[in-house]
């Protein structure tokens, strides 16, 4: 049955766009073809609003630049004939996009188009594939933006400057701006760059351009600006719009308490924490969407919510009140308590990184991209990585060790595996032990703030989570979840993008609690005899018998509980949570 609904969620894919103006494009992306649609009538809509036809052009262009042909060009060919088909002009390239990248390389293209009035100037950086530039999205710096996007920010901006010039562009100019990934990144520095010269007034002489001309979507981009969230999302970047899997880690790379933030708006796929229909409706068309396309075999194993919790037990939870069981689990929470533990206890602050450990990390990517003389390039894919972490009881070891409170003995537990990556042999062994001994406090580090989140651990070390960890931030997956969201061609049945926050119901220490949806009209979230039971709700239950209720923003609520303390909090798309009330009555709406 889910095969046949799977084939019916498809059918829209087959058919061409019903808006006017619009037509149906197909491109190349890591050697399968796919289907986009574009009209010039979507530069003459307002930048503020997310634009779902904006949304899926650009996403295409950036698929295009993404791939494994080590045919570094070609990726740069897919671009030029995407954009050719949709009427773009004086197509340039940078170098970097047509030779292997390095530590700190950034590939993009140009383009421009007339449309009406004004000129349409697509700028679109490469984003997937590549390899050693992972070296320079984890140079942070001790200050400011995060180094390494804003050097690559810094590169683009210039690239625009030089192509604004040779081309001689005029007059009333808008700006198209896509990218995924590291390059979601970019372009979101890049739009705010060109944004704040429009505001002083020092952008390009003879160039007309105001905010409502900016449109920038950024996809899965790494937390990457240093500035206060009041600041990126004031009305200046309204034309720059973030599209998050919530469930992505990479999307929470830069961490978001190390004081980085994304500019601009937020839109967030749905997920059981955020949408109130997930597990009616929403689920099912998500998952059959992406299973049933092409490139859909590299990620055969995500269906958006098989994260699995294991419980610390009563020894390893108690003193932290840690959650004993956890109902629907989610990769998404899990991702954000993680990095919030990493940066617990100033064990691990931006100085002390910056300083002590970036330099090693970089030569540690370096190494695994081939740019290390002695020591051999690695074909390192997860399941590699996932196989030999399990090989001889190694993640065993490591996890008793921290366990016991033993960070030093599993730090030093490593070296091992550092051989066993690097496929160490007589004539290079000196070299990793080099590399290993480098990046020890960083281990060391990384060990004791574990050591302090044993549920974190568990979940960690488990072969199932760890294999499809970095699946959501699949390329084609994300994709498919945005056309799942586009009601060109799912109509009313599109499922629905949120802002990334919801709520979280604190429950001290019930005896029952009874949740009704009034828009389902049923009961979707019971406690009684000690059990949880929702079909609909994630919610964790604590060590000392509290449980925490996760409630999306687009449910309305009716609720019956017996408990000595109720209280209710926002969750941004941060993490951030927020007291809304710290006392709500045993009976009542929310």
């Amino acid at each position: 049955m889910k095969r046949i609904f799977g084939f019916l969620l498809l059918v829209p894919l087959l058919l061409p766009a019903c808006s006017q103006g619009e037509k149906g494009i197909s491109f190349v992306s890591n050697h399968n073809e796919f289907e986009t649609f574009y009209a010039d009538s979507y530069f003459l809509t307002r930048n503020e609003e997310y634009h779902q036809g904006i949304a899926l052009a650009s996403f295409a262009s950036t698929m295009t630049t993404c791939g494994d042909e080590e045919e570094y060009s070609k990726r740069g060919e897919y671009l030029t004939s995407l954009w050719k088909k949709e009427g773009f002009t004086d197509i340039v390239l940078s170098h970097t996009m047509k030779v292997k990248p390095t530590l700190d390389s950034i590939g993009f293209g140009i383009a421009q188009k007339k449309i009406s009035d004004f000129t349409l100037v697509a700028i679109t950086i490469r984003s997937g594939s590549y390899g050693a530039e992972w070296a320079s999205n984890l140079t942070i710096g001790a200050e400011g933006h995060s180094k390494g996007f804003k050097d690559a920010s810094d590169t683009v901006y210039a690239g625009l400057a030089e192509y604004l010039s040779s081309k001689n562009v005029q007059g009333h100019t808008k700006f198209w701006l896509s990218g995924y990934s590291r390059g979601g990144a970019v372009a979101n520095l890049t739009a705010a760059h060109i944004l704040q010269q429009i505001q002083e007034g020092t952008f390009r002489p003879g160039v007309e351009a105001t905010p409502e001309d900016i449109y920038a979507y950024c996809f899965e981009p790494p937390q990457c600006a240093d500035t206060t969230t009041e600041d990126a999302t004031s009305d200046l970047y309204k034309g720059i719009h973030n599209i998050v899997n919530f469930n992505d880690m990479i999307a929470r790379l830069i961490p978001h308490g190390w004081g980085f933030v994304h500019y601009g708006n937020h839109h967030y796929y749905p997920d059981r924490l955020t949408d109130i229909y997930f597990d009616e409706t929403e689920r099912e068309k998500l998952v059959a969407n992406y299973h049933f396309a092409p490139g859909g075999h590299n990620f055969p194993d995500y269906s958006i919510d098989d994260w699995r919790f294991y419980d610390p037990g009563e020894k390893g939870a108690q003193e932290s009140n840690l959650p004993r069981v956890s109902l629907h689990p989610s990769l998404g929470r899990f991702g954000a308590e993680l990095v919030s533990t990493l940066l617990s206890n100033d064990l691990l602050t931006r100085a002390i990184y910056a300083m002590g450990f970036e330099e090693s990390i970089r030569n540690l990517v370096g190494t695994i991209a081939g740019f290390n003389p002695k020591i051999p390039e690695i074909k390192l894919t997860g399941a590699l990585f996932v196989d030999i972490l399990f090989s001889y009881s190694f993640a065993q070891t490591i996890f008793a060790e921290l366990l016991s409170g033993d960070a030093g003995g599993a730090a030093s537990d490593f070296e091992f595996f550092f051989y066993m990556l690097f496929n160490a042999n007589e004539e290079n062994v000196q070299d990793v032990k080099d590399l290993y001994n480098n990046l020890f406090y960083f281990i060391l580090f990384v060990g004791m703030a574990l050591s302090l989140r044993v549920d974190l651990m568990l979940q960690l070390f488990s072969r199932d989570n760890l294999l499809q960890i970095a699946s959501p931030h699949y390329t084609e997956l994300n994709y498919y979840l945005l056309r799942s969201c586009d009601s060109r061609l799912y109509g009313k049945d599109a499922c629905r993008l949120n802002d990334g926050t919801y709520h979280t119901l604190h429950v001290h220490r019930p005896s029952s609690i009874s949740i009704y949806e009034n828009n389902l009209k049923k009961n979707i979230f019971t406690y009684a005899d000690g059990k949880m039971e929702s079909n609909h709700l994630s919610a964790q239950k604590l060590c000392d018998g509290s449980i925490d209720i996760y409630l999306p923003k687009n449910g309305s609520y009716s609720y019956q509980i017996e408990s000595d303390s109720i209280s209710l909090s926002n969750v941004d798309s941060y993490g951030n949570e927020t007291l809304l009330q710290e006392s709500l009555a045993k009976t009542g709406d929310l």
